[in-house]
């Protein structure tokens, strides 16, 4: 029966295998193993489940790395950097591979990419926002032109019912695209609420 130590070395080589056949690896150790041994070699290794000895030079260089998570809303730089045993990858931590940036094998290092990503993402983020802020402002601004348009050919019906008919398709023409206006409009600013909301929360909890 295989102890712990075997299947401990056996998932070290199969991780090594899997960074041989061209996954990512997940620590520059691991990848230091798969150059060094043969597809061949490292599968035999992955499969076995007896024989203390087998990889036993290995088993003492893989240590935890750090792993740094994408940038995400509400989180804190600190929050992005996850200690992980290579043996268990980041599965272990609850973080999907796809959510990684990069792994560092020391933690200050990690940390330090954990605070420019943070930085540019929230960069970004403020952009955006200045962005919707002009969209919101052209769109309002758009908005009374079109309302102005409208009380202009409601007054020529008032002066002239008989040439009625070109003004009220005017006029419903007018009203469409205020509608669709208004609709747009509604959908920037409910998402920009909802962002100074969950701004808000944060800096709510760094009071505290």
């Amino acid at each position: 029966m295989p102890t712990k130590d075997n299947e401990s070395q056996r998932k070290l080589f199969g991780a090594a295998l899997a960074a041989k056949r061209g996954n990512k690896p997940i620590s520059k150790k691991v990848a230091d193993i798969a150059a060094s041994t043969s597809e061949k070699e490292l599968s035999k290794m992955a499969s076995k489940n007896e024989g203390a000895d087998v990889g036993q030079e290995f088993d003492n260089q893989v240590g935890d790395y750090y792993a740094v998570q994408r940038p995400y809303d509400g989180c804190e730089p600190g929050k992005l950097v996850h200690k992980v045993n290579p043996l268990q990858g980041v599965q272990g931590i609850g973080v999907e591979p796809v959510q990684i940036y990069g792994a560092y094998t020391e933690e200050k290092m990690a940390m330090t990419m954990a605070e420019k990503l943070h930085k540019d993402f929230t960069n970004k983020a403020m952009m955006l926002e200045k962005k919707k802020a002009e969209v919101i402002e052209r769109i309002k601004e758009t908005i009374d032109e079109l309302e102005a348009q409208r009380s202009e050919n409601i007054a020529l019906i008032k002066e002239n019912p008989k040439e009625s008919g070109a003004h009220k398709d005017k006029i419903a023409h007018l009203a469409t695209k205020i509608d669709d206006l208004m609709t747009k409009l509604e959908k920037i600013e409910s998402s920009k609420k909802e962002i100074e909301k969950k701004e808000d929360k944060k800096q709510n909890k760094n009071k505290k």
